[in-house]
């Protein structure tokens, strides 16, 4: 029988594969994305404009190499393989790990071309893999079909701010990037929205609000089933350690300075890629 805390705590579990693309570190996927794991060698590859592709399932596969392309051509390595509507795409590494339940909480400040960021997973630092980059560089028309998805359907935006200012700022922004905004306020008028059952595909929040401030607003969105997944971008007017540690600590999609569109830009576009690609 499991107590409240750790039945909460399973509930905010993901489901992860580990991997490591070589000897030296650790590599992270959640497995719902991945379709089926493989073994391949490089003898079963063929080479077509300077690109790995494997007649796999009656189709031409691209395969990518994340560890070093061997020169034996006979030694196997572990391939994921992930499909997206019939696009399918293998990611050969040097050795699947482990598969684990864990809280996932990416740090998005270490994040680079490939991945999300990084979260301490078995002890370890580890770099979560963002899949949709891979899968454009697989199939170049996969980001098209991408953009065509996020034109034909308007993802819905929980926006919590109480200063009038940035409101009247950011919903233009966000109704022309295509978004259906609704607008709370301050975070208990949120969550009362959440608790009540309404969907969002993303959550903003600005952090310095009264009554539920926006890391509260983080926390008990984490605990409602209809929300635990919508991804959480904090707004901040001040960007110091703290605030970024605390980010960390409540499991927000990225935080992000007020005066720093570029940033804020970015960070909207990786969300609703990363919901696009689950929707798939």
């Amino acid at each position: 029988h499991l107590s409240n805390g750790d039945a909460e705590d399973e509930i905010d579990n993901t489901d992860l594969l580990l991997f490591s693309p070589n000897a030296a570190v650790q590599h992270a996927v959640p497995l719902a994305l991945v379709n089926r794991l493989e073994t391949v060698s490089l003898d079963q590859l063929e080479e077509i404009d300077q690109r790995f592709v494997l007649q796999y399932r009656d189709e031409l596969m691209p395969v990518q190499f994340m560890c070093d392309v061997p020169t034996d051509r006979a030694k196997r390595f572990s391939m994921l393989v992930f499909d997206d509507a019939g696009r399918q795409m293998g990611l050969v590494v040097e050795k699947v790990l482990d598969i684990i339940a864990d809280k996932l909480e990416i740090d998005p400040s270490a994040s680079r071309p490939g991945y999300l960021g990084t979260s301490i997973l078995n002890g370890r630092a580890t770099e979560i893999l963002d899949i949709s980059h891979f899968m454009s560089q697989a199939h170049p028309q996969w980001l098209e079909r991408q953009r065509d998805y996020q034109a034909k359907r308007r993802f819905r935006l929980l926006y919590a701010e109480d200063s009038p200012f940035f409101r009247n700022m950011l919903v233009p922004i966000f109704n022309s990037a295509g978004f259906d905004v609704t607008v709370c306020e301050d975070g208990n008028a949120a969550y009362h929205k959440l608790e009540l059952g309404s969907t969002y595909d993303l959550i903003v929040t600005d952090i310095e609000m009264p009554g539920m401030d926006g890391f509260t607003l983080a926390e008990s969105v984490a605990h409602l089933p209809n929300a635990a997944q919508t991804p959480i971008i904090a707004l901040s007017a001040y960007d110091g350690d703290q605030a970024q540690d605390r980010a960390r600590e409540v499991g927000l999609f990225d935080f992000v300075s007020k005066s720093n569109r570029t940033h804020l830009t970015d960070a909207v576009s990786r969300a609703i890629g990363q919901r696009a690609l689950e929707a798939a």
